[in-house]
């Protein structure tokens, strides 16, 4: 055992060990060391029966225990339910340094300098939603008077674009009637939304107190937007980041291994890239807005930091979108713009304690060569993945509103020593109605069964993870 490990807070080492676990496969685990006092307070654990004074402590990097533990025995320990409990010694143990892990002087993380009246909850915008709440609508026509038609057709805004308008109408004033949006100015006054690519084009805009109920057009786009192919792998076990390549490759890089050490400096890249990304398509004011809830975590532990990131993704925005357009394509062209968001909101898993297990639903619709893969696989036994998150329902009335040709339900069943890979983010959610389980990116799945519905024409697919 290599016992010249640098206690230099700004050197971490790094330390790999395989050992076998109660079901004779092999587990591979890498880590980097960190003090017991950090481990503590970025997941939440006590400190009972640490494994010895002289044992070195590690968070896992990618698959296997979030905190482990090796003693000068060599034996190892993984942290669980506030308890160390021993694995059989480690089969090898190495530990090396990586100069890439260097802390920057001044960005170094300091968890006890937030000033205390900052709460991260307040970030979340979580509250119990009341049976009114405000809703802007504009008309689908163009040019059209303010005077109600029996035929006219109301298009509600996304949830930030409706943010945005009402935190604007809550402060207008004789002088300032105007609220810019990226594609539309609003006039209170007038009340209606003016082109900024033509000022000629208006359409009437209306505020309506309504009931929750109406919120209902938010869900279809997140739970049955388009899943990434089916991708094939050859192993049940391996880095959980294995099938998100542009996630793998950001951690990898010079600038991802920095940031895992630096919760500042990750927060940082991440606001940058969604600026970068929100330019690129139009959508420099709501990619603003975003960053805005984001900006104040730069001083929060990662664990705080991801359930923000959380509730981000759960935002009718641009941002789920491009995520989980990149990670489906695998488009490493934006490792730099996406990847420290992603991994921020992959970061989750760690601080999320249980996982979920049970029974969740997802729409979808594929054609009907799609559904012939899911057929194709089914006798194959052989493990596949979504490349992108997925975002999927406790309950499936959510999923089935809109009627889509393909329902999946998706068994979680309880695994040992696993990743987790189904974590419940209904109370960080902005919509907590949608009861929503996110299967993180790369998640491993076996295909089950494939059948049609003939009495409402629909195809159920199951899936085991």
């Amino acid at each position: 055992m290599n016992n010249n490990h640098n206690n230099n807070k700004k050197k971490s080492n790094i330390c790999s060990f395989t050992f076998i676990s109660q079901a004779q496969i092999p587990v591979y685990v890498t880590g980097v060391e960190q003090s017991w006092n950090f481990l503590k307070l970025e997941f939440d654990r006590q400190s009972d029966g640490l494994p010895s004074p002289n044992a070195r402590y590690y968070q896992t990097l990618y698959t296997g225990p979030k905190l482990f533990a090796v003693d000068d025995n060599d034996v190892v320990y993984y942290h669980d339910a506030e308890q160390w409990t021993p694995y059989s010694s480690a089969s090898i143990i190495t530990y090396s340094y990586d100069s890439d892990f260097v802390e920057d002087e001044d960005e170094s993380n300091d968890v006890c300098v937030l000033s205390p009246d900052f709460h991260y909850e307040e970030i979340l915008n979580k509250r119990h939603m009341s049976d009114a709440i405000v809703l802007w609508y504009f008309k689908d026509k163009m040019n059209v008077s303010l005077d109600n038609d029996e035929n006219d057709h109301w298009l509600p805004y996304s949830d930030i674009e409706n943010e945005i308008i009402e935190e604007a109408y809550q402060r207008k004033s004789n002088t300032e009637s105007f609220i810019e949006l990226d594609d539309y100015l609003i006039d209170f006054n007038q009340l209606v939304q003016v082109s900024k690519l033509d000022n000629t084009k208006h359409q009437t805009i209306k505020r309506v107190i309504a009931s929750n109920n109406e919120r209902k057009y938010i869900l279809q786009e997140r739970f049955s937007e388009p899943l990434s192919q089916v991708s094939p792998t050859s192993y049940t076990f391996g880095h959980e980041y294995e099938w998100s390549p542009l996630i793998m490759q950001w951690i990898q890089s010079k600038v991802g291994k920095h940031c895992l050490f630096n919760a500042k400096k990750c927060v940082r890249k991440a606001i940058e890239g969604i600026m970068t990304e929100g330019r690129l398509i139009g959508k420099e004011i709501e990619a603003s807005y975003l960053v805005r809830k984001l900006e104040p975590c730069k001083r929060l532990l990662i664990k705080d930091i991801s359930k923000i990131c959380v509730h981000l993704f759960t935002r009718a925005s641009f941002l789920y979108r491009v995520v989980n357009t990149a990670l489906r394509n695998s488009d490493l062209s934006k490792i730099d713009t996406l990847g420290p968001y992603c991994y921020l909101l992959r970061a989750y898993i760690r601080s999320a304690g249980t996982e979920y297990n049970g029974y969740l639903y997802r729409g979808c619709n594929l054609s009907e060569e799609q559904v012939s893969q899911y057929r194709n696989a089914v006798s194959m036994k052989e493990w596949k993945t979504w490349r992108s998150f997925t975002s999927t329902s406790k309950n499936q009335q959510v999923v089935e509103i809109f009627g889509e040709n393909t329902l999946f339900i998706i068994n979680v069943k309880e695994i040992g020593i696993s990743s987790n890979r189904a974590f419940n983010i209904q109370h960080i959610s902005q919509f907590p109605d949608e009861e929503e389980v996110l299967l993180p990116a790369g998640v491993l799945f076996q295909i089950v069964d494939v059948q049609k519905d003939e009495k409402t024409k629909k195809w159920i697919i199951h899936l085991q993870l």
